[in-house]
């Protein structure tokens, strides 16, 4: 005879089968391996069966896993560094363009490091006033060009009105005051750090594809005049 008692997972009501002595004095925690619930059991005595050694009658295909407390996950650990790793690989390119020293690490470490708009260069943008029924709207005229020697892709831009930051919300201005104490901090403060981001909004191109030599002229949609703006930038 085998002194065994049934426990019930409290999430899915999975039933398993173990043996009394597994638990111990105090109880162990266990773990249900059909929803990964875990909690601690203890004895309970008025639910203790002698149950002969004989096939369950439950569903024999699951056992209960008993885990040992101080025992250590490497299977979890490999599993955070994989994941922590994949995402660096995937977001390599804009962490060098954030911080232009990574690309050493990444070279160092033969992590080929891929610039979807390299050779790309905008060039003779300007602000462009237009009166409109409305009110003053203003659009942007300019150039980008392939200095590369494959085909590109074309980006989309980002358009950026800065100016007066009694006119921003909360996280703008929070944004402009670091810069401003960064500058400080590093001894080149600019007065650009202390204008604001007004709006943003992002404009693309009807072409898809750029060819080596080529240049597209562009010329983005009125859009009306920003209160406070004082600095209208277009990036990619």
């Amino acid at each position: 005879m085998i002194w065994s008692m049934i426990v019930t997972c409290k999430a899915c009501q999975k039933r398993y089968l173990i043996e009394k002595d597994d638990l111990g004095v105090e109880g162990r925690r266990v773990r249900c391996v059909a929803c990964g619930y875990s909690w601690r059991q203890h004895k309970i005595e008025e639910t203790i069966a002698i149950i002969p050694p004989k096939p369950a009658t439950f569903d024999p295909g699951y056992t209960a896993e008993i885990r040992d407390p101080k025992g250590f996950s490497w299977g979890l650990w490999t599993g955070g560094l994989v994941t922590a790793a994949l995402a660096l690989y995937i977001a390599r390119g804009p962490i060098v363009a954030e911080w232009p020293k990574a690309e050493k690490i990444f070279t160092a470490l033969k992590v080929p490091i891929h610039y979807p708009y390299k050779g790309l260069v905008l060039e003779n943008v300007v602000p462009l006033q237009i009166e409109q029924i409305n009110g003053a709207a203003y659009a942007l005229k300019g150039d980008i060009s392939n200095e590369a020697g494959e085909v590109r892709p074309v980006p989309a831009f980002e358009i950026i009105a800065q100016g007066d930051c009694k006119y921003a919300g909360p996280i703008s201005r929070l944004h402009s005051l670091m810069r401003r104490v960064k500058g400080k901090l590093l001894g080149h403060p600019s007065q650009a750090d202390s204008l604001c981001v007004l709006e943003a909004w992002t404009y693309r191109l009807a072409e898809t594809r750029i060819f080596p030599g080529e240049k597209i002229t562009f010329e983005t949609p009125p859009r009306p005049a920003i209160t406070g703006a004082t600095d209208i930038s277009i990036e990619f």
